[in-house]
């Protein structure tokens, strides 16, 4: 099974920006900020690791999701591909969240992050 990472940036005059596999490095328009995806594996079993920033006065929303991108149709196969996520601050670990079993879909919504505070949501969606 082939999970890639993805992290949807919402800015607060609109703008949305989309970092995963095909477009792995965004710099922030007026910054020399950059969110980068480091390793991105589509062979194996991860890992996957992505950069960025939650300091961001221009940033509303930040959402972390990961997508099933080998699944044909949205069953469960995600729910039992035993992944997981975790979110460093530094080197110190912050969260750790499992793929919650026995969901339907395709794409499993990690967690956002909202005024610098992690919002859980471990779902998973079609």
């Amino acid at each position: 099974m082939l999970l890639d990472s993805h992290l949807l940036l919402k800015y607060n005059n609109g703008e949305k920006a989309h970092i995963f596999y095909a477009n792995s490095v965004y710099y922030e328009q007026y910054s020399d900020r950059v969110y980068n995806s480091d390793v991105d594996d589509t062979t194996q079993y991860g890992p996957e690791t992505m950069t960025f920033y939650t300091d961001s006065p221009e940033v509303d929303e930040y959402k972390y999701h990961v997508y099933n991108y080998s699944g044909g149709y949205a069953g469960d196969e995600l729910s039992y591909s035993g992944a997981r996520v975790t979110v460093y601050y530094g080197s110190q670990t912050s969260e750790t969240f499992h793929v919650p079993i026995n969901q339907m879909g395709r794409t499993w919504n990690v967690f956002s992050i909202v005024d610098g505070e992690i919002v859980i949501e471990n779902t998973i969606t079609p």
